[in-house]
């Protein structure tokens, strides 16, 4: 089952890589993309995760996890327990699978992925168990659908979260942003992330509105990386 079969929807509503927005790479993004001031914010080295929030007329809830192609993401109980304890109102969340466990990203990712039909192994298990999600942004279920905030800003919509995940352990881990107004607090930025242990910083335009399937200009990521010169010393 897929998010939008899990919505009500057709499987095929929209393609895998048009289900949630995505984030490239601030050094892709021509200079006449950008333009400053930008809300920056950690980029934590977990797994996209997209709990959604559903409430039918008698008000039973359903909660269930995906991941960036839409498809349901395996061994989330931790997670789903944190918004029914919460009682967190129906809607579509947006934020990073971690677990307080320490694991490397390929492991964390082994536990949740869709496909997976082996047995948790012992370290598995643990890792499951202390899963929780940093989340940074949320739409309603009919933005969602549509593709689109129909212009409500990043601003508004993380307003709206903390609002939402208020007085419960899910506000604990939701990420904050501050505003950059220039290259120079951008650098800044991104090398105290770096230097935090953290995979690195996103940068987006307050202005912007979701947009499924966009990978640009509304949202960017500065990540750390390494380089090396590589000499051919011989082929078979």
């Amino acid at each position: 089952m897929n998010v939008f079969e899990f919505l009500g929807l057709p499987a095929d509503w929209r393609p895998k890589n048009k289900v949630v927005q995505l984030v490239k790479n601030w050094k892709e993004v021509p200079d006449s993309k950008k333009q400053y001031p930008y809300y920056g914010q950690v980029k934590k080295d977990g797994v996209f995760g997209l709990p959604v929030v559903t409430k039918d007329d008698d008000g039973n809830v359903a909660i269930a996890v995906f991941g960036r192609t839409g498809e349901q993401l395996s061994n989330t109980e931790a997670v789903i327990s944190r918004f029914n304890e919460g009682y967190v109102q129906d809607g579509v969340y947006i934020g990073e699978i971690l677990s307080h466990h320490p694991c490397s990203l390929e492991e964390l990712s082994g536990v949740l992925n869709p496909n997976r039909v082996n047995k948790l192994t012992v370290k598995q298990e643990i890792i499951k168990a202390n899963l929780y999600i940093a989340l940074h942004d949320c739409l309603t279920i009919k933005m969602f659908t549509d593709g689109s905030s129909h212009g409500i800003s990043y601003h508004t919509r993380h307003a709206s979260l903390m609002k939402r995940i208020a007085g419960t352990d899910l506000e604990e881990s939701a990420l904050p942003y501050i505003v950059i107004h220039d290259e120079h607090d951008k650098d800044k930025f991104t090398k105290a992330c770096l230097a935090a242990g953290e995979e690195g910083a996103v940068y987006k335009r307050p202005g912007c509105e979701w947009d499924a399937g966009h990978k640009g200009w509304h949202q960017m990521k500065e990540v750390g990386e390494v380089s090396y010169d590589l000499k051919c010393v011989g082929y078979e």
